[in-house]
């Protein structure tokens, strides 16, 4: 997989804050995660560790692993507090075999082709135990608002851009839809079996109270999306 432009943006991510994903997506991730302090979880596309540091405040053994070598030299700097996470952007010092939950957050939206989708879910189903978890939380294939205005929810992978800004910095990068019917089909033919899908909605209350920018349809219809399967 090539990584380059996620190291070019890596300094740049970094800066930006979690927003709504810290709000809404990562706590309806970890709801479905079973409470055992002691599973080996790892963050999947960890990017700079927001959401790592988050699974290490309530399990044990973390694993943040990213391809991106920059965006884990981030991740470690940031990760000031927690010992019980290991960082790695080398999938082959992860054992086979040796995980009970994987968690995906906005990371397969960012790839473009469905090939290197399919190779993602293989090796995870590598990593993770038989009948061990993987949760993919994403952006809303439905209710997506650039998909929605410019009638793309049938193509699938059109790209879209995607445009975040803080008062540090700028980021910009491309995401790509797919609709829904394309992830039931495809989790299903990598062998993953779902258990549940879950809509995650957001609340105009949030951003007046944060004084940011409302998104279209704030509280209406669902942001996210998040699907439990397990490795059959």
């Amino acid at each position: 997989m090539d990584t380059s432009r996620w190291d070019q943006l890596s300094d740049s991510y970094n800066k930006i804050s979690a927003d709504s994903r810290k709000v809404f997506l990562y706590p309806a991730m970890l709801s479905a995660i079973p409470e055992s302090k002691e599973l080996v979880i790892i963050d999947f596309g960890c990017a700079c560790g927001e959401f790592t540091q988050i699974l290490a405040k309530n399990y044990n053994n973390v694993i943040g692993y990213d391809p991106s070598r920059s965006m884990i030299k981030n991740a470690v700097t940031n990760n000031t507090v927690y010992q019980n996470i290991r960082f790695t952007d080398s999938m082959p010092t992860i054992p086979p075999n040796s995980c009970d939950v994987v968690v995906l957050s906005l990371v397969l939206q960012t790839i473009e082709t469905e090939e290197e989708i399919s190779k993602v879910l293989s090796d995870i189903r590598i990593l993770l135990k038989v009948n061990g978890t993987l949760l993919v939380g994403m952006s809303h294939p439905c209710y997506n608002y650039y998909c929605i205005e410019n009638s793309l929810y049938n193509q699938v992978g059109a790209a879209y851009p995607v445009h975040i800004n803080s008062s540090e910095t700028k980021l910009e990068f491309t995401d790509y839809h797919r609709p829904l019917e394309f992830w039931i089909n495809i989790f299903c033919s990598n062998g993953l079996n779902i258990l549940q899908c879950t809509e995650v909605y957001d609340n105009q209350e949030y951003f007046i109270e944060h004084e940011s920018e409302i998104p279209k349809y704030s509280g209406i219809l669902p942001l996210y999306l998040v699907f439990k399967l397990d490795n059959r």
